[in-house]
């Protein structure tokens, strides 16, 4: 495939350069596909930005999550080896984004302009990035109910056409976040907050609802004390674990084994991207 022509994405002095509505991406993350595309690995594209290993495929992570899709995709296996490349979403993606660097001040305007629906993709997608926190997983999907008493509410959001997250809230934040069946949503939930067991896996018995989705192993990344595990569950979304490493050592997994994420309605936030 013939590397398409592009600019490299220019030094920001400029926040227009950086926001699309209320979103907001940190250029270093499409920095990082533009190394990928030009090194063809994605360890040397972290070495290139002086970020580790780690960090890349979580910024990859939250990036594929908000864009509703892989942007990397590895050509061959390996734990630090073999080569990555873009995929169609990634480079559609960044080749949106430079062409938003182009056009400087005025790509404010020009993304709410009639005639520029190409570059609505890359509008919402900055939108989706918008939040800048320390939970690693970010949905985002549609409340399809809303269930509970007067003081608390349960909250179920389908997350693509398989995945649903249930989160528990206070009855009042669904008055304050404005929340009805159909409601656009972004849940977060840290990576600490997810065991990680085989497909079967069931909790321990608990009253009321709980968070279980099932996935392929996509990638793991091991040290001595804990393995980070990421899961993917389907139309382009990733759910990530950080578990004990002796519990990941037991599981024995390979990639593509499919493998149970359990976590608790009450360690998912919701979050309402205006």
């Amino acid at each position: 495939m013939t590397e398409p022509k592009s600019t490299d994405i220019p030094d920001f002095h400029c926040s227009l350069s950086l926001h699309a509505g209320r979103g907001y991406l940190d250029e270093s993350r499409l920095r990082l596909l533009q190394e990928v595309r030009r090194n063809g690995t994605l360890s040397a594209a972290a070495d290139r930005l002086g970020i580790s290993y780690k960090t890349a495929w979580s910024w990859l992570d939250s990036m594929g999550n908000a864009a509703s899709g892989p942007l990397v995709e590895s050509v061959q296996g390996g734990a630090h080896g073999g080569t990555s490349r873009l995929t169609e979403l990634g480079e559609t993606l960044l080749q949106q984004y430079e062409a938003l660097c182009a056009r400087h001040r005025s790509f404010m305007e020009s993304l709410g302009n009639e005639g520029d629906k190409p570059l609505e993709k890359v509008e919402s997608f900055l939108r989706r990035m918008s939040v800048h926190t320390s939970a690693r997983n970010q949905l985002h999907g549609t409340v399809e109910r809303i269930w509970g008493d007067n003081t608390q509410a349960w909250v179920d959001v389908r997350i693509g056409s398989i995945a649903m997250v249930t989160s528990r809230v206070a009855r009042s934040s669904i008055q304050d976040l404005g929340l009805e069946p159909g409601s656009n949503i972004t849940t977060l939930t840290k990576a600490t907050c997810l065991q990680i067991g085989p497909s079967d896996f069931k909790p321990a018995i608990r009253k009321g609802p709980y968070n279980r989705i099932v996935g392929n192993l996509r990638r793991s990344l091991v040290d001595e004390d804990y393995a980070d595990v990421s899961l993917d569950i389907g139309d382009g979304n990733t759910l990530t674990g950080l578990i004990p490493i002796k519990q990941w050592h037991d599981l024995q997994a390979r990639v593509g084994d499919k493998l149970c994420a359990w976590f608790d309605p009450d360690h998912v936030i919701l979050v309402q991207l205006n």
